[in-house]
């Protein structure tokens, strides 16, 4: 989040869960999934709590089961920066309860991964995948991830599909209730529009979130 002062709103979603049923349920010591490991260990983060991600507890037995926990998924959202990973789980949940059949494609990206994908169209030419070296794309950082949406198990790749667009509007609306102007931003907007990227840079310089992911550390942090 780049350093400030941040509160939880009454309102305030965690893991998918509202803020109070969110510590019942980790109070609870009920069976907690990877995906809300992942949310609870930001969210004791955000409250200045030392919280170990393999101690904590499970959800308890009312929290919402989706479909979109599948063993990919789970993967994708574990390559990811904790805060970012709980910002894409929320989002997959919102997209799932509004019927989108969406899966998560790719999360992290290292810098060699990153090389490959710039040099393809290039070395040879033809269609490029990336205008991003290696170091200069929030994938490097676990900060992005890629969605696929799906109808009738048919894969749509089309990125101008108005499905397209309702997952970009609902990534755009999703947050943890912290104050604060950042959130998901969606590729669908950019000049050269990439539908199904979504990414979180909490309002820092690409130079500095590489730097501290370099340095080994963190790339966001709270009083």
């Amino acid at each position: 989040m780049g350093g400030g002062n941040y509160s939880l709103s009454a309102s305030a979603m965690i893991g998918g869960l509202p803020v109070a049923q969110y510590v019942q349920a980790v109070q609870a010591m009920g069976d907690l999934t990877e995906v809300l490991k992942i949310g609870a260990f930001q969210f004791f983060n955000q409250m200045g709590m030392t919280f170990s991600r393999t101690s904590l507890p499970a959800v308890a037995a009312n929290a919402p089961t989706a479909s979109w926990r599948t063993p990919r998924n789970l993967a994708v959202l574990d390559s990811l920066d904790p805060y970012v990973a709980n910002l894409a789980a929320q989002h997959l949940s919102q997209m799932t309860e509004e019927g989108l059949d969406v899966r998560l494609t790719e999360g992290f990206r290292s810098y060699e991964t990153q090389d490959k994908y710039y040099s393809k169209g290039r070395t040879p030419p033809g269609r490029t995948i990336t205008d991003a070296r290696g170091g200069r794309s929030l994938h490097n950082f676990g900060l992005a991830y890629d969605v696929a949406i799906f109808e009738r198990g048919a894969y749509l790749r089309d990125g101008a599909d108005g499905r397209y667009q309702q997952a970009g509007e609902l990534g755009e609306g999703v947050t943890d209730g912290l104050d604060g102007p950042f959130g998901l931003e969606w590729g669908g907007r950019w000049d050269k529009p990439d539908a199904s990227h979504f990414q979180f840079d909490g309002g820092l310089r690409l130079r500095v979130i590489r730097e501290r992911y370099e340095a080994g550390k963190p790339l966001f942090s709270t009083p």
